[in-house]
């Protein structure tokens, strides 16, 4: 028998980073537990599921524990899934979140005290996702973006 899985991280916020017609797609954001004052480092996170399962709820626990406890403000998005969208729509998604980070992030999170680098982001995914922020980061880097 397997251990049950923890319960998920409360979420600080849930933001719609993308409308396409009647579709929203949303983004939860996890504010670390102790706020600095410090810039916080970025994190996007991109699920798994084959490219056809999945939503952002599904993440590793212990993982975002220790992005939150480096002090990282993590971003679990959802993006649209195979067969009703195609590959390159779910490529779109997470270059358009991209955007949307570095444009509407730090005025969605001023409330909470938190400051972002929108200037270094790191990208990181479970097995689809991690195939999925691989190829953006490889297809939408320019010299000036930094990813990690």
């Amino acid at each position: 028998m397997l251990p049950e899985r923890p319960p998920g991280l409360p979420i600080s916020k849930t933001c719609i980073y993308k409308t396409i017609g009647k579709l929203s797609i949303p983004v939860d954001i996890y504010f670390p537990v102790d706020i600095t004052g410090d810039v916080s480092p970025v994190v996007l996170f991109v699920h798994g599921g084959g490219w056809i399962g999945g939503n952002r709820d599904d993440y590793s626990r212990p993982m975002f524990r220790e992005f939150l406890s480096l002090g990282c403000i993590i971003l679990s998005m959802d993006y649209r899934l195979l067969p009703e969208s195609s590959f390159s729509v779910q490529l779109e998604d997470i270059r358009d979140i991209e955007a949307w980070i570095r444009s509407q992030l730090p005025a969605e999170i001023v409330d909470s005290g938190l400051r972002c680098d929108t200037d270094k982001i790191i990208v990181a995914g479970g097995s689809a996702g991690a195939h999925l922020a691989l190829l953006t980061v490889r297809t939408s880097m320019s010299s000036r973006q930094r990813y990690y």
